[in-house]
C-alpha cells in the first residue's frame, strides 16, 4: 500500500513538519486491516517476485516512489515546467521548490529511492554504480536459486 493511500485512509488531516506532509496515524491496526486484502502468494513467490523485479528494474530511467506506490521517471524531476504528475501528486515537493532555499530531488544517482515524506531526498544518492551492479547480480543469482527449488 502506498504512503499516499495510507494518508487517504486515515480520517485525520495529515501533519506537516518542516513543510513536508506526513501521516497522522489515528486508525487502529484492526481498522487498517479492513483495507488490506490477503496476499494469495506464498513467501517463496513473494521473495522470487522481489528479486525478479529488482534484477530487471530500469535503474537508469526510474525512481522507486513509496509515496505513490509505483515508479516515476527520473526525467520528470528535471523537466520544465515541472511535470504534471509531480504537480498533482507531490504538492509538498512543488511547494518546496518554490521556497527561498529549494532543494531538488537528486535523480542522477545510479539508483533512486525517494523518501516518502521529504520528497527532495534521494535515500540512495550516495550509492555507487558498482554497488547497484552487485545488487542486480545478487538478485539474479537469488532468483535462479529460488527457481531451481
Amino acid at each position: 500500500m502506498s504512503v499516499k493511500k495510507l494518508r487517504e485512509l486515515n480520517p485525520d488531516t495529515s501533519l506537516v513538519i518542516n513543510g513536508w506532509e506526513t501521516i497522522n496515524y489515528t486508525m487502529t491496526i484492526d481498522q487498517m486491516k479492513t483495507y488490506v486484502e490477503p496476499c494469495p502468494l506464498t513467501v517463496t513467490e513473494l521473495i522470487k517476485g522481489f528479486f525478479e523485479y529488482y534484477f530487471k528494474f530500469p535503474y537508469d530511467t526510474d525512481v522507486v516512489c513509496p509515496l505513490l506506490g509505483h515508479t516515476v521517471q527520473k526525467s520528470l524531476f528535471h523537466s520544465y515546467p515541472i511535470a504534471e504528475i509531480l504537480q498533482k501528486e507531490m504538492k509538498s515537493y512543488i511547494t518546496q521548490l518554490d521556497s527561498r532555499d529549494p532543494e531538488t530531488f537528486r535523480a542522477l544517482s545510479p539508483i533512486c529511492i525517494q523518501d516518502p515524506f521529504d520528497l527532495s531526498h534521494n535515500l540512495t544518492k550516495a550509492c555507487q554504480a558498482s554497488t547497484v551492479n552487485k545488487f542486480k547480480t545478487l538478485c539474479e543469482i537469488s532468483l535462479k536459486l529460488l527457481e531451481s527449488l
